[in-house]
């Protein structure tokens, strides 16, 4: 009964995407902030694709005009792959005035 409750759980888990249980949130965000020309970011999601799989979502806003994003992209998944084994990531990237027009469009 322990056991099943236990797989009961974690299927509900992964059926409403909730947050892993091994991935500190708080951790995934300011790894990505830390990368360079990385002013913001949000929309930030990450879910488990399956018992051993996750994936992440996020829009990056850049500090400055024109940047080099192929670099900053290969270094994100990298980054998020070494740290907290996450190997499905899409990335939106996007300027300091395109992320303005965000709460005027009701982004979370």
């Amino acid at each position: 009964m322990i056991g099943t409750w236990s797989l009961f759980y974690r299927s509900l888990h992964l059926l409403f995407d909730g947050v892993p249980e091994s991935i500190d949130l708080n951790a995934v965000r300011d790894c990505l902030l830390a990368l360079p020309d990385v002013a913001d970011l949000h929309d930030l999601h990450v879910w488990a694709m399956a018992t051993n799989e996750n994936a992440l979502t996020a829009h990056l806003v850049l500090k400055g005009g024109t940047v080099q994003t192929r670099g900053l992209l290969e270094q994100a998944r990298e980054n998020l792959h070494e740290f907290f084994e996450i190997r499905h990531v899409t990335l939106q990237v996007e300027t300091a005035d395109q992320a303005v027009l965000c709460p005027a469009m009701h982004c979370s």
